[in-house]
């Protein structure tokens, strides 16, 4: 919203934010306006969601439009508890990469032991051998990114990839960021953020 008030539509997308504060308590939230921004209230600032596209008409799908039904998407902003409390937040966008992504900053930090800083520039792998949340084909079998498909960071190492496209992935080394994390971790009263500064997320810190 511009200063005088003027509703300024944005270019729709999705965008990660996780919160803490000295209180312990904590927010994990991907706040999205799916590919098309979906407007917004007057100039009150208050933009509409517009996630039921994300339902169907194709009969038999689990996401086939009807009364009273929430849709399946992909957003999945992510919290762990220990003992009630919250020690561990993840928030990231990408589409279909959101589930994938948030995996490989969870198996980063609890199998081995990454703080945040070092799992959100770990070597990651996405795959689009499911059907396209985006593209619900009426055929089922016509509905998938890509079969086969296995996307894994260009760290990873070249004798590793070969072995996976030995066992039938059809693998693309990408150079880039595979999905976009931002991670918080609270560990005995401290809290550790990062974002994956390829991917143009960060962590930022206010003091009283």
């Amino acid at each position: 919203m511009k200063e005088d008030g003027v509703f300024r539509p944005g270019i729709g997308g999705t965008t990660t934010c996780v919160i803490a504060d000295r209180d312990g308590m904590v927010v994990s939230a991907t706040p999205s306006a799916n590919v098309y921004h979906p407007g917004g209230s007057g100039t009150t600032g208050v933009s509409y969601g517009n996630r039921l596209r994300s339902l169907n008409t194709t009969t038999g799908h689990a996401n086939c439009i009807a009364a009273g039904k929430r849709p399946r998407i992909t957003l999945t902003p992510t919290m762990v508890l220990k003992d009630g409390k919250p020690v561990l937040a993840i928030s990231v966008a990408g589409g279909d990469l959101q589930d994938q992504t948030a995996l490989c900053l969870l198996l980063d930090h609890i199998e081995f032991g990454m703080a945040p800083a070092e799992a959100v520039v770990a070597p990651r792998f996405a795959t689009q051998h499911h059907q396209d949340s985006f593209d619900p084909n009426p055929d089922r079998d016509q509905t998938f990114a890509a079969v086969g498909s296995l996307t894994i960071s260009e760290a990873v190492e070249q004798n590793v990839r070969e072995q996976l496209a030995q066992r039938g992935h059809a693998v693309e080394a990408k150079s880039g960021p595979i999905g976009t994390p931002v991670m918080l971790l609270a560990d005995q009263g401290t809290y550790y953020a990062a974002g994956d500064p390829a991917a143009g997320r960060h962590a930022a810190g206010l003091a009283d």
